[in-house]
């Protein structure tokens, strides 16, 4: 009994490490934010920026799909019937003109076709020879009633006020969501990201979050009701709510909440963390 609780310790303190390791290698490696010294880059970093704007008028509800492989991204709702598009690129190099060189390779592709808006951003990946890599920032508003579909490999990420569909994949950086109430879904898939997400439920959907090294936070209306299949396999499970279920914890890091919250709950929560811990607060 002793040999396997041991072996248990050593597990936990392995998964635990390669998480770490893995969360820290792909920040420095994504984000760009390795910097190689002005030894080996001759001449040091120089910053070059450009702006980007476009904006489509519409009408009805909108579906927004964005591309973008690295950079900041925020979306928010506005009373508009309009589709506004501000982008920032931002490149460097070890000289000006080599700084221009990579601004200049970044193209920002923003078109519509009926109610779809699309936005892809190229030529930020693939750089070489610059201090760390280049990247595109976006300030987006939407009409509130617009479905968004955003993937991202690196950077932060928040959407405030929409009330359509929502479906995000990122690999590295912040997802935070802020009154945020999808028609039927809300999904988000990240792999060493925080999902933050607070405000009222929407009846009836259907909210799915995972990552795979991330903490998971809910703030929600303490009059909130919903069914919940939570479960952290290394790392804390918190719901400040009564849950009518189950609680249960497996080994000696791995924490399930899964039951129902108010009467007659329809909304539902998935949400799973490999490494992080999950809190849902009523607030």
């Amino acid at each position: 009994m002793k040999n396997n609780r041991t072996l248990w310790i050593v597990i936990v303190v392995v998964l635990a490490a390669l998480g770490a390791c893995c969360a820290a290698t792909a920040g420095l490696v994504l984000l760009g934010g390795w910097q190689w010294g002005n030894a080996w880059i001759d001449g040091g970093r120089t910053e070059t920026t450009g702006q980007f704007a476009k904006a489509f008028d519409v009408r009805g509800p909108v579906k927004l799909s964005l591309d973008a492989p690295v950079g900041d991204v925020t979306i928010k709702a506005s009373a508009e019937p309009r589709v506004a598009i501000l982008a920032t690129k931002r490149a460097w190099g070890s000289n000006t003109a080599r700084a221009q060189q990579i601004l200049d390779g970044i193209t920002i592709n923003a078109d519509q076709a009926g109610d779809q808006v699309r936005i892809r951003v190229t030529g930020l990946t693939g750089v070489t020879n610059a201090p760390r890599s280049p990247q595109v920032d976006f300030v987006i508003t939407v009409p509130k009633d617009t479905a968004v579909k955003v993937d991202s490999r690196v950077g932060r990420l928040t959407i405030a006020g929409t009330s359509g569909d929502v479906a995000i994949t990122a690999d590295v950086g912040d997802v935070t969501l802020a009154d945020v109430t999808p028609a039927e879904q809300l999904q988000i898939e990240t792999r060493v990201a925080n999902i933050e997400l607070s405000g009222v439920l929407a009846s009836e959907a259907s909210y799915r979050l995972t990552s795979d090294i991330g903490r998971i936070a809910l703030r929600l209306p303490t009059a909130s009701a919903f069914k919940i299949d939570a479960r952290s396999d290394v790392g804390d499970v918190r719901v400040d709510f009564t849950v009518t279920g189950r609680s249960s914890r497996q080994g000696f890091v791995s924490k399930e909440v899964r039951g129902e919250v108010g009467t007659n709950p329809a909304t539902a929560l998935y949400l799973r963390s490999r490494i992080g811990e999950i809190t849902v607060r009523a607030e």
